[in-house]
């Protein structure tokens, strides 16, 4: 099993733990015993035969407190808006048995604004969004897939937006793509943090030329061209043993008092174990691992024992 399978199946774990529960209102009326029987209502793409509705925004709106949304599996370009506690599953094959598997069915919401086509750069998946505020406006910079593509197919993308909820793709996307034959990265550049200051756009991505997944750094004027550093990458993986011996990326990146801290995932080679480090800096360039590393890790017979990632 490549890196690239044993991180599906890293993921697939974590997914399996985890149910989404939206309680953003309405609870008390199900505390005081008046709510109807729960029901389940059935979400397809279009043209939704033998389903009930074929966007998920609609079975919201004609939700009930305590009901279950069950979708198929595809891509469903809206936002959502939840106003009462209901129970959201993706992963379905849909129509007529409902087998239900996170690997095999993937239900992706596109809140893009900007629907995604097939065969285009990002038309298989779009993920791992990082978002500033930036002059007035949202820049979100974003994986995204074409199964179509050579290698992995994998690139990153920007898209901005007024409100946080409206977002254009920007048309030169996507704005980084994987590094050349031979490079530390030439087969993934991706999951990036971002910080702007002082007309400067630095970005810290996890890279990989298949084997381990590393962390990079890269500057731009216009958060469109990027300077890759030439001394790549900026946080390696740890020594053989480690804790992060396969991966030290994924990183989330913050400047506090003249300090950059960042936050980063670690795995070992089979990804029995993955948790999340700590490093600072004083450049953004030379990173020091913190000693009591890692800081956050699974909980022993928990829902995320073996696997905390991507923080």
């Amino acid at each position: 099993m490549n890196t690239q399978s044993k991180r599906k199946a890293a993921l697939a774990g974590v997914l399996a733990a985890l149910a989404l529960l939206l309680a953003l209102g309405g609870a008390a009326a199900l505390a005081q015993g008046s709510a109807k029987p729960a029901s389940i209502l059935t979400v397809c793409p279009p043209p939704g035969t033998g389903c009930d509705y074929t966007t998920i925004q609609a079975a919201i709106n004609n939700a009930g407190a305590g009901d279950t949304i069950r979708i198929a599996a595809g891509t469903y370009t809206e936002n959502l808006t939840v106003t009462l506690p209901i129970t959201l599953e993706g992963g379905y094959s849909g129509p007529p048995d409902w087998t239900r598997s996170l690997t095999l069915y993937e239900t992706i919401v596109d809140g893009s604004g900007s629907p995604t086509t097939p065969g285009d750069w990002d038309g298989d998946q779009i993920s791992f969004p990082r978002v500033i505020s930036d002059s007035g406006q949202y820049r979100m910079w974003y994986n995204g897939q074409s199964l179509t593509a050579s290698g992995w197919g994998w690139a990153l993308g920007l898209a901005a937006s007024p409100d946080g909820l409206t977002w254009t793709k920007d048309g030169g996307n996507p704005v980084l793509e994987p590094g050349s034959d031979g490079e530390w990265d030439s087969a993934y550049r991706g999951q990036v943090a971002v910080l702007q200051e002082g007309g400067l756009y630095k970005m810290w991505y996890s890279g990989s030329d298949g084997g381990p997944w590393q962390t990079g750094y890269a500057t731009s004027t216009n958060g469109l061209d990027w300077n890759i550093y030439a001394g790549n990458p900026v946080l390696p993986v740890g020594g053989g043993g480690s804790w992060d011996e396969q991966e030290a990326s994924a990183p989330t990146v913050i400047q506090d008092g003249g300090l950059y801290k960042m936050w980063y995932h670690g795995c070992t080679p089979d990804y029995s174990l993955c948790s999340v480090g700590y490093a600072t800096s004083t450049n953004g360039l030379d990173w020091t691992k913190y000693a009591g590393n890692p800081v956050l890790t699974g909980t022993v017979g928990g829902w995320d024992e073996g696997v905390v990632m991507w923080p």
